[in-house]
């Protein structure tokens, strides 16, 4: 199937046909089960850092990893496999165009201080 028939496949496909593929239920836990997996493993993380010394938020950053990036992984390649038959990200990520440079340059530096305001603000409520 060539490129222009994708694109209008794509195109033929409705926004009620998008949002009918799952329930409202469904979408609240797949939004959810990421943070929730990341908060588990966060805690169960923190005795031994706190143990190694490290201050409590190591534990959060180590989850990321070690949680919450497989869990987006797994269940969008799961989604993939379900509409393809095989493990891919075909139909499941859409949108994938690269932005602009001079995107990069605007939104790169607002989301890291944005990233830092965040976790500073949360740095005070901890302490």
């Amino acid at each position: 199937m060539g490129l222009d028939a994708n694109c209008a496949q794509i195109k033929s496909w409705s926004s009620e046909a998008l949002l009918a593929d799952h329930s409202a239920l469904l979408s609240v836990i797949l939004h959810l089960l990421p943070g929730v997996m990341t908060g588990a493993v966060s805690v169960a993380l923190l005795p031994a850092v706190v143990a190694g010394g490290y201050p409590p938020h190591v534990a959060l950053v180590l989850s990321i990893p070690l949680a919450m990036i497989p869990v987006q992984l797994g269940i969008l390649l799961y989604l993939g496999y379900k509409r393809n038959g095989r493990l891919s990200l075909r139909w499941v990520v859409l949108y994938r165009e690269p932005i602009q440079l001079r995107q990069y340059l605007v939104y790169v530096p607002l989301v890291f201080m944005a990233s830092l305001a965040v976790i500073g603000i949360g740095g005070v409520a901890l302490d």
